[in-house]
Protein backbone atom coordinates (compact mmCIF):
# COMPACT_ATOMS: atom_id res chain seq x y z
CA UNK A 1 0.00 0.00 0.00
CA UNK A 2 1.53 3.29 -1.12
CA UNK A 3 -0.75 5.66 0.74
CA UNK A 4 -3.79 5.63 3.05
CA UNK A 5 -6.10 8.27 4.43
CA UNK A 6 -8.35 7.45 7.39
CA UNK A 7 -10.95 10.04 8.43
CA UNK A 8 -13.10 9.40 11.52
CA UNK A 9 -16.87 9.67 11.28
CA UNK A 10 -18.13 11.64 14.25
CA UNK A 11 -21.62 12.19 15.66
CA UNK A 12 -22.31 14.20 18.83
CA UNK A 13 -18.60 14.12 19.67
CA UNK A 14 -18.37 10.33 19.36
CA UNK A 15 -16.47 8.35 16.71
CA UNK A 16 -18.91 5.95 15.07
CA UNK A 17 -16.75 4.76 12.20
CA UNK A 18 -13.86 5.46 9.86
CA UNK A 19 -13.76 6.16 6.13
CA UNK A 20 -10.53 5.05 4.49
CA UNK A 21 -9.09 5.78 1.04
CA UNK A 22 -5.99 3.93 -0.15
CA UNK A 23 -3.44 4.28 -2.96
CA UNK A 24 -4.56 7.68 -4.26
CA UNK A 25 -2.14 9.01 -6.90
CA UNK A 26 -0.34 12.00 -5.49
CA UNK A 27 -1.09 11.14 -1.87
CA UNK A 28 -3.30 13.20 0.43
CA UNK A 29 -3.30 16.65 1.98
CA UNK A 30 -5.38 18.77 4.36
CA UNK A 31 -7.33 20.35 1.51
CA UNK A 32 -8.68 16.95 0.52
CA UNK A 33 -9.75 16.25 4.09
CA UNK A 34 -11.55 19.59 4.32
CA UNK A 35 -13.19 18.90 0.95
CA UNK A 36 -14.44 15.53 2.14
CA UNK A 37 -15.61 16.75 5.55
CA UNK A 38 -19.18 17.87 4.57
CA UNK A 39 -19.71 14.57 2.79
CA UNK A 40 -18.41 12.62 5.80
CA UNK A 41 -20.66 14.61 8.15
CA UNK A 42 -23.67 13.66 6.02
CA UNK A 43 -22.56 10.04 6.05
CA UNK A 44 -22.36 10.14 9.84
CA UNK A 45 -25.91 11.47 10.13
CA UNK A 46 -27.22 8.86 7.69
CA UNK A 47 -25.49 6.02 9.52
CA UNK A 48 -26.88 7.14 12.87
CA UNK A 49 -30.37 7.53 11.42
CA UNK A 50 -30.19 4.07 9.83
CA UNK A 51 -28.91 2.52 13.06
CA UNK A 52 -31.61 4.20 15.15
CA UNK A 53 -34.31 3.12 12.69
CA UNK A 54 -33.03 -0.46 12.74
CA UNK A 55 -32.98 -0.46 16.55
CA UNK A 56 -36.50 0.96 16.65
CA UNK A 57 -37.78 -1.71 14.26
CA UNK A 58 -36.13 -4.43 16.34
CA UNK A 59 -37.61 -3.00 19.54
CA UNK A 60 -41.08 -2.86 17.96
CA UNK A 61 -40.69 -6.44 16.71
CA UNK A 62 -39.70 -7.71 20.16
CA UNK A 63 -42.51 -5.77 21.84
CA UNK A 64 -45.06 -7.21 19.41
CA UNK A 65 -43.68 -10.71 20.03
CA UNK A 66 -43.91 -10.26 23.80
CA UNK A 67 -47.48 -8.94 23.53
CA UNK A 68 -48.43 -11.95 21.41
CA UNK A 69 -46.87 -14.35 23.90
CA UNK A 70 -48.59 -12.60 26.82
CA UNK A 71 -51.94 -12.81 25.04
CA UNK A 72 -51.38 -16.53 24.49
CA UNK A 73 -50.49 -17.11 28.15
CA UNK A 74 -53.60 -15.19 29.22
CA UNK A 75 -55.77 -17.35 26.96
CA UNK A 76 -54.29 -20.46 28.59
CA UNK A 77 -54.94 -18.97 32.03
CA UNK A 78 -58.54 -18.22 31.11
CA UNK A 79 -59.07 -21.76 29.86
CA UNK A 80 -57.40 -23.13 32.99
CA UNK A 81 -60.01 -21.33 35.07
CA UNK A 82 -62.74 -22.82 32.88
CA UNK A 83 -61.56 -26.47 32.96
CA UNK A 84 -64.54 -27.59 35.03
CA UNK A 85 -66.90 -25.79 32.67
CA UNK A 86 -65.30 -27.39 29.61
CA UNK A 87 -65.46 -30.83 31.23
CA UNK A 88 -69.17 -30.32 31.88
CA UNK A 89 -69.68 -29.16 28.30
CA UNK A 90 -68.11 -32.36 26.96
CA UNK A 91 -69.98 -34.58 29.45
CA UNK A 92 -73.33 -33.79 27.81
CA UNK A 93 -72.57 -35.13 24.30
CA UNK A 94 -70.62 -38.07 25.75
CA UNK A 95 -73.56 -39.04 28.00
CA UNK A 96 -75.95 -38.69 25.08
CA UNK A 97 -73.72 -40.92 22.92
CA UNK A 98 -73.70 -43.57 25.65
CA UNK A 99 -77.51 -43.50 25.97
CA UNK A 100 -78.12 -43.61 22.21
CA UNK A 101 -75.62 -46.48 21.86
CA UNK A 102 -77.45 -48.50 24.54
CA UNK A 103 -80.76 -47.84 22.81
CA UNK A 104 -79.38 -48.88 19.43
CA UNK A 105 -77.95 -52.08 20.93
CA UNK A 106 -81.31 -52.92 22.51
CA UNK A 107 -83.14 -52.42 19.22
CA UNK A 108 -80.61 -54.45 17.24
CA UNK A 109 -80.82 -57.29 19.80
CA UNK A 110 -84.64 -57.32 19.55
CA UNK A 111 -84.83 -56.63 23.30
CA UNK A 112 -87.90 -54.46 22.76
CA UNK A 113 -91.54 -55.17 22.04
CA UNK A 114 -91.28 -53.52 18.62
CA UNK A 115 -91.38 -55.32 15.30
CA UNK A 116 -88.02 -56.10 13.64
CA UNK A 117 -88.61 -53.41 11.04
CA UNK A 118 -89.47 -50.81 13.66
CA UNK A 119 -86.53 -51.86 15.84
CA UNK A 120 -84.16 -51.45 12.89
CA UNK A 121 -85.55 -47.98 12.15
CA UNK A 122 -85.17 -46.93 15.80
CA UNK A 123 -81.61 -48.29 15.90
CA UNK A 124 -80.79 -46.35 12.74
CA UNK A 125 -82.21 -43.16 14.31
CA UNK A 126 -80.12 -43.71 17.46
CA UNK A 127 -76.96 -44.17 15.40
CA UNK A 128 -77.71 -40.94 13.53
CA UNK A 129 -78.08 -39.11 16.86
CA UNK A 130 -74.77 -40.63 18.03
CA UNK A 131 -73.13 -39.08 14.97
CA UNK A 132 -74.70 -35.69 15.73
CA UNK A 133 -73.49 -35.74 19.34
CA UNK A 134 -69.99 -36.81 18.27
CA UNK A 135 -69.84 -33.86 15.89
CA UNK A 136 -71.03 -31.59 18.70
CA UNK A 137 -68.23 -32.79 20.99
CA UNK A 138 -65.69 -32.47 18.17
CA UNK A 139 -66.78 -28.90 17.50
CA UNK A 140 -66.30 -27.99 21.17
CA UNK A 141 -62.77 -29.43 21.15
CA UNK A 142 -61.96 -27.75 17.84
CA UNK A 143 -63.07 -24.36 19.13
CA UNK A 144 -61.04 -24.69 22.32
CA UNK A 145 -57.98 -25.96 20.46
CA UNK A 146 -58.06 -22.99 18.10
CA UNK A 147 -58.53 -20.66 21.06
CA UNK A 148 -55.51 -21.82 23.04
CA UNK A 149 -53.03 -23.06 20.43
CA UNK A 150 -52.53 -20.38 17.80
CA UNK A 151 -49.87 -17.86 18.72
CA UNK A 152 -49.11 -15.51 15.82
CA UNK A 153 -51.86 -13.00 14.91
CA UNK A 154 -53.64 -13.68 11.60
CA UNK A 155 -55.33 -10.50 10.39
CA UNK A 156 -58.11 -10.96 7.87
CA UNK A 157 -61.58 -9.57 7.06
CA UNK A 158 -64.11 -10.89 9.61
CA UNK A 159 -67.67 -10.13 10.61
CA UNK A 160 -67.56 -8.96 14.22
CA UNK A 161 -71.07 -10.29 14.90
CA UNK A 162 -69.94 -13.81 13.89
CA UNK A 163 -66.82 -13.55 16.06
CA UNK A 164 -68.96 -12.52 19.04
CA UNK A 165 -71.40 -15.41 18.51
CA UNK A 166 -68.54 -17.92 18.38
CA UNK A 167 -67.05 -16.48 21.59
CA UNK A 168 -70.40 -16.58 23.40
CA UNK A 169 -70.86 -20.19 22.28
CA UNK A 170 -67.60 -21.14 23.99
CA UNK A 171 -68.73 -19.80 27.37
CA UNK A 172 -72.40 -20.78 27.26
CA UNK A 173 -71.97 -23.30 30.09
CA UNK A 174 -69.99 -20.72 32.07
CA UNK A 175 -73.05 -18.47 31.88
CA UNK A 176 -75.35 -21.22 33.13
CA UNK A 177 -72.94 -22.13 35.91
CA UNK A 178 -73.12 -18.55 37.24
CA UNK A 179 -76.90 -18.36 36.75
CA UNK A 180 -76.51 -15.61 34.16
CA UNK A 181 -78.85 -14.74 31.31
CA UNK A 182 -77.27 -13.09 28.26
CA UNK A 183 -78.82 -11.15 25.41
CA UNK A 184 -76.97 -10.27 22.22
CA UNK A 185 -78.33 -7.53 19.95
CA UNK A 186 -77.02 -6.09 16.67
CA UNK A 187 -77.93 -2.69 15.21
CA UNK A 188 -76.89 -1.01 11.98
CA UNK A 189 -75.64 -2.27 8.63
CA UNK A 190 -72.92 -4.93 9.10
CA UNK A 191 -69.47 -4.55 7.56
CA UNK A 192 -66.12 -6.30 7.76
CA UNK A 193 -63.31 -5.38 10.12
CA UNK A 194 -59.67 -6.45 9.79
CA UNK A 195 -58.90 -8.57 12.84
CA UNK A 196 -57.47 -11.74 14.30
CA UNK A 197 -60.65 -13.58 15.23
CA UNK A 198 -59.07 -15.59 18.07
CA UNK A 199 -57.64 -12.49 19.75
CA UNK A 200 -60.96 -10.63 19.50
CA UNK A 201 -62.71 -13.72 20.92
CA UNK A 202 -60.24 -13.59 23.80
CA UNK A 203 -61.36 -10.03 24.60
CA UNK A 204 -65.04 -11.00 24.46
CA UNK A 205 -64.55 -14.13 26.60
CA UNK A 206 -62.68 -12.09 29.20
CA UNK A 207 -65.28 -9.31 29.40
CA UNK A 208 -68.28 -11.66 29.56
CA UNK A 209 -66.53 -13.93 32.08
CA UNK A 210 -65.84 -10.91 34.28
CA UNK A 211 -69.50 -9.94 34.03
CA UNK A 212 -70.51 -13.49 35.03
CA UNK A 213 -68.30 -13.40 38.10
CA UNK A 214 -69.29 -9.92 39.29
CA UNK A 215 -71.25 -9.75 42.54
CA UNK A 216 -73.61 -7.29 44.14
CA UNK A 217 -77.12 -6.34 43.09
CA UNK A 218 -77.73 -9.66 41.34
CA UNK A 219 -76.88 -11.78 44.41
CA UNK A 220 -79.66 -14.30 45.03
CA UNK A 221 -81.28 -13.84 41.62
CA UNK A 222 -80.44 -14.46 38.00
CA UNK A 223 -77.76 -12.15 36.64
CA UNK A 224 -78.40 -10.18 33.45
CA UNK A 225 -75.66 -9.51 30.88
CA UNK A 226 -76.33 -7.51 27.73
CA UNK A 227 -73.98 -7.56 24.74
CA UNK A 228 -74.74 -4.88 22.17
CA UNK A 229 -73.06 -4.44 18.78
CA UNK A 230 -73.70 -1.21 16.89
CA UNK A 231 -72.39 -0.59 13.38
CA UNK A 232 -71.72 3.08 12.63
CA UNK A 233 -70.44 4.74 9.48
CA UNK A 234 -66.76 3.95 10.09
CA UNK A 235 -66.59 1.97 13.34
CA UNK A 236 -68.24 -0.95 15.09
CA UNK A 237 -68.86 -0.53 18.82
CA UNK A 238 -69.48 -3.48 21.11
CA UNK A 239 -70.58 -3.04 24.72
CA UNK A 240 -70.87 -5.55 27.56
CA UNK A 241 -73.16 -4.49 30.43
CA UNK A 242 -73.95 -6.38 33.64
CA UNK A 243 -76.16 -5.68 36.65
CA UNK A 244 -73.58 -6.77 39.23
CA UNK A 245 -72.10 -4.73 42.03
CA UNK A 246 -70.13 -2.39 39.79
CA UNK A 247 -66.49 -1.34 39.99
CA UNK A 248 -65.17 -0.39 43.47
CA UNK A 249 -64.63 3.30 44.11
CA UNK A 250 -61.27 4.47 42.81
CA UNK A 251 -60.70 1.34 40.71
CA UNK A 252 -62.20 2.57 37.43
CA UNK A 253 -59.16 4.75 36.63
CA UNK A 254 -56.77 1.82 37.12
CA UNK A 255 -58.86 -1.01 35.72
CA UNK A 256 -56.68 -1.50 32.62
CA UNK A 257 -53.35 -1.29 34.46
CA UNK A 258 -51.23 -4.48 34.46
CA UNK A 259 -51.40 -6.44 37.74
CA UNK A 260 -54.32 -4.37 39.06
CA UNK A 261 -57.29 -6.55 40.00
CA UNK A 262 -60.48 -6.39 42.00
CA UNK A 263 -60.75 -10.21 42.22
CA UNK A 264 -59.50 -11.99 45.36
CA UNK A 265 -57.55 -14.53 43.28
CA UNK A 266 -57.00 -12.49 40.13
CA UNK A 267 -53.59 -11.77 38.59
CA UNK A 268 -54.61 -8.46 37.05
CA UNK A 269 -53.58 -9.17 33.45
CA UNK A 270 -56.88 -9.96 31.71
CA UNK A 271 -58.06 -6.41 31.03
CA UNK A 272 -54.51 -5.17 30.39
CA UNK A 273 -54.16 -7.78 27.64
CA UNK A 274 -57.62 -6.87 26.31
CA UNK A 275 -56.50 -3.24 26.01
CA UNK A 276 -53.31 -4.30 24.22
CA UNK A 277 -55.26 -6.47 21.76
CA UNK A 278 -57.84 -3.78 20.99
CA UNK A 279 -55.17 -1.13 20.43
CA UNK A 280 -53.21 -3.55 18.22
CA UNK A 281 -56.33 -3.67 16.03
CA UNK A 282 -56.45 0.13 15.83
CA UNK A 283 -59.35 0.36 18.27
CA UNK A 284 -60.23 1.73 21.69
CA UNK A 285 -61.58 0.20 24.90
CA UNK A 286 -63.06 2.11 27.83
CA UNK A 287 -65.29 1.70 30.87
CA UNK A 288 -68.43 3.52 31.96
CA UNK A 289 -70.19 2.96 35.27
CA UNK A 290 -73.76 2.80 36.57
CA UNK A 291 -74.34 0.32 35.07
CA UNK A 292 -70.92 -1.23 34.57
CA UNK A 293 -70.29 -1.28 30.82
CA UNK A 294 -67.13 -2.03 28.85
CA UNK A 295 -67.06 -0.54 25.35
CA UNK A 296 -64.87 -1.56 22.41
CA UNK A 297 -64.57 0.42 19.18
CA UNK A 298 -63.00 -1.24 16.11
CA UNK A 299 -62.53 0.44 12.71
CA UNK A 300 -64.25 -0.59 9.52
CA UNK A 301 -62.07 -2.41 7.00
CA UNK A 302 -60.73 -0.20 4.20
CA UNK A 303 -62.32 -0.74 0.81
Amino acid sequence: MKSFLGVPLRHDGRVIGVVGVANRPGGYNRDLVEYLQPFLTSCSSLLVAYRDRALRRETERRLKQQQTQLAHVTRLTTMGEMVAVVAHELTQPLSAISNYAAAAQAHLSNDTALSPERSLAEASASIEKISEQAKRGGKIIQQLRGYVQRNEPMLMPVMLADVIRDALGMIDVHLRQHNARLTFSVFGDPFYIIADAVQVQQVIVNLVSNACESNGKSAGRRKQIDVLLTYGSSDAIMSVTDDGGGIPAGAAQRIFEPFFTTKPNGIGMGLAVCKSIVEFHGGQIWLTTDPTTFHIKLPKASQ
